[in-house]
């Protein structure tokens, strides 16, 4: 589970160590250094650090992109949940979420 900033892989056949997952940055084989790519070969250098690379990849333009989801559903959509609605909140303990549906099918 260990998780640097680079990880060389210098091997005869460095592709077989591609289920490893958790570096910032994987170089694969002789030719290709981490200063190299640091400059020059097109990788983005800011890489996760500190262990970080377990939870996250280099900075890229996904970082800088908003995700907003929207749901619209109508009220005959909500009847039909409306019973598994029921279940899961009162399994949660959490009866006041079925409130906010069963308040909307009245």
């Amino acid at each position: 589970n260990l998780a640097p900033e680079h990880l060389e892989i210098i091997s005869k056949n460095p592709k077989k160590w591609s289920k490893i997952k958790n570096p910032g940055l994987i170089l694969y084989g002789k030719n290709s250094p981490s200063s190299a790519s640091d400059y020059l070969l097109g990788s983005n250098h800011i890489l996760p650090t500190n262990g970080f690379g377990k939870t996250r990849g280099s900075l890229s333009v996904l970082d800088f992109v908003k995700l907003l989801t929207k749901i619209e559903t109508t009220k005959k959509d909500l009847q039909k949940i409306s019973k598994s609605m029921k279940n899961l909140t009162l399994a949660e303990g959490l009866p006041n979420h079925y409130e906010a549906v069963r308040g909307r099918l009245k």
